[in-house]
């Protein structure tokens, strides 16, 4: 899911990106699913948020 998002954002912005600036959009994009799941506070990570990781790559 995560690639097929990255591709999608991808398709949306013009020119090529840095690797880095990829992987901190996907990390900074995803929803804290922590209070969701207690018993896994700050093991599972975060769900992706798509639009979100489209908005931040778009970004200038």
């Amino acid at each position: 899911m995560v690639t097929g998002a990255i591709a999608t954002a991808l398709l949306s912005t013009p020119g090529a990106l840095d690797p880095a600036i990829i992987r901190d959009a996907v990390d900074e994009s995803g929803d804290n699913i922590d209070a969701r799941n207690p018993m896994y506070r700050g093991k599972i990570g975060t769900r992706l948020n798509m639009r979100r990781l489209v908005l931040l790559i778009r970004l200038p």
